[in-house]
């Protein structure tokens, strides 16, 4: 299985091993769209729904239906999965960056 990352404008795809850990278990390529993936950086940095649907501009259910995709697509089933899994796979540094004083 793989992972895309983002650098910049380019996605990349990081191939990730499968030990049955949550959003590592499907087989094939996870493909997160890029509001996905701002909705995942989100989610990981502590933001509820209402947060990130004033910061994007969208409404609350459209957080609600767009992180309903991110689960299904990573086999995740919670919001601490979706972080653990963004912190281990993506720019963990860049989540942490604005807790720094």
């Amino acid at each position: 299985m793989a992972v895309p990352l983002s650098t910049g404008r380019q996605t990349f795809i990081e191939p990730i091993v499968n030990d049955n850990i949550p959003g590592e278990t499907s087989p094939g390529f996870v493909c997160l769209t890029h509001r996905e993936r701002q909705l995942a950086r989100a989610v990981a940095r502590s933001e509820t729904n209402r947060e990130i649907a004033s910061e994007l501009g969208l409404s609350v259910q459209t957080v609600k239906n767009t992180l309903s995709c991110v689960f299904g697509k990573l086999g995740l089933r919670s919001r601490v999965e979706l972080a653990m899994w963004y912190a281990r796979k993506h720019e963990w540094k860049d989540t942490l960056k604005d807790f720094d004083a």
